[in-house]
């Protein structure tokens, strides 16, 4: 399943019907990362933010790109 606004996608139709959320222009974004200020709807999202920010831990054997989430490496391979 595939988010009709951005490029997210998700093997559960359900993930992209909460995702589709986060595109709501007035949706209220009271979560604020003290290092670059972006916000988010939900306190989850901000802790998987705050991972960009750290030394990224999970290398690709293959190229020896660098990603701060196991899961991003994953999608990477």
């Amino acid at each position: 399943y595939v988010c009709s606004v951005c490029s997210y996608k998700s093997k559960r139709h359900y993930n992209v019907e909460v995702h589709l959320k986060i595109h709501e222009k007035n949706r209220p974004r009271p979560f604020e990362c003290d290092v670059c200020k972006k916000c988010f709807c939900r306190a989850h999202d901000l802790e998987r933010h705050k991972v960009i920010h750290q030394e990224k831990m999970y290398e690709c054997e293959l190229c020896g790109k660098k990603f701060g989430r196991l899961d991003s490496l994953k999608r990477h391979v």
